[in-house]
């Protein structure tokens, strides 16, 4: 089994020196929790682009540490698949990391690019074939890095991605950086369709929930259900979610600009149930 270990480092917070809001801080997590188990997937497949987290073949675990004035998180990416993924465990897997919570210009591509040919030596067809997939990983983790960044402008400055030894920033994001990158991820409101999954969450006050499609169970997706129905007693998404039972719903979706869905905004259900 091979590792690569990394720091993420939340500095500059705002409520003291040890305190960080707990629900940012989970929101962050689960943001960098996915990038790095997606980049390294990415790497070791040779540019498979899978958002299927519990189907990956590298797994993300972490220990805390407490410092004054910040707070840091050892991350270790693990594969399980063999030999493949130590050979990028260096400068490709942080490049590729970089590429994705940066703002993704003409510099992070260079650096991709080169880190990618001296790890991938002469084979250039690999090499190639990441980078014309790269955009693909990146705007399919857009909500990932949105989650990424929570706590910046509100429970911390700053947070970087540390080496193991925290000797280089590897990422650093501050309020300004925060700010372009948002401007960056262009998302799209589909028209309304029909739809089949089942709701993993659901808050009835706010309408809040979770969804995973059919054929995609292991991928949950935000959504926000606006039909009144949802205020009746025994309505047809309350017994879907306590039944975990198959749900057809309309919904207009918020799409990233590769087409992957980020939120669904869910107006009625649907024939069927």
């Amino acid at each position: 089994m091979n590792e690569v270990c990394y720091v993420i480092q939340y500095d500059g917070l705002a409520r003291g020196e040890h305190e960080i809001d707990l629900a940012e801080l989970g929101e962050s997590l689960q943001g960098f929790s996915k990038i790095l188990a997606c980049a390294g997937h990415f790497l070791v497949t040779g540019g498979q682009v899978n958002r299927q987290y519990g189907k990956l073949s590298v797994k993300v675990s972490t220990t805390a540490n407490l410092e004054a004035g910040c707070i840091e998180i050892p991350v270790w990416i693990k594969d399980f698949g063999g030999e493949i993924f130590s050979g990028f465990a260096g400068a490709s897997l942080t490049a590729v990391v970089s590429y994705i919570v940066s703002r993704r210009g003409t510099e992070e591509m260079e650096h991709l690019s080169k880190a990618l040919e001296q790890s991938l030596n002469q084979n250039k067809d690999l090499q190639d074939r990441l980078l014309s997939t790269i955009d693909k990983l990146a705007d399919s983790l857009a909500a990932a890095n949105r989650q990424a960044l929570t706590p910046i402008g509100k429970s911390c400055k700053t947070i970087s991605v540390l080496d193991d030894k925290k000797s280089e920033d590897l990422v650093r994001v501050d309020e300004t950086l925060k700010r372009e990158i948002e401007s960056k991820q262009d998302s799209t409101i589909s028209p309304e369709e029909q739809f089949t999954g089942q709701i993993s969450e659901l808050d009835l006050i706010t309408g809040a929930c979770k969804i995973s499609l059919a054929g995609s169970e292991d991928e949950r997706i935000n959504g926000v259900i606006t039909d009144p129905a949802l205020m009746m007693p025994n309505n047809a998404y309350v017994e879907a979610f306590s039944k975990r039972a198959d749900l057809n719903f309309r919904a207009k979706t918020q799409k990233s600009r590769d087409g992957d869905i980020i939120k669904f905004f869910i107006s009625d259900t649907a024939n069927g149930n």
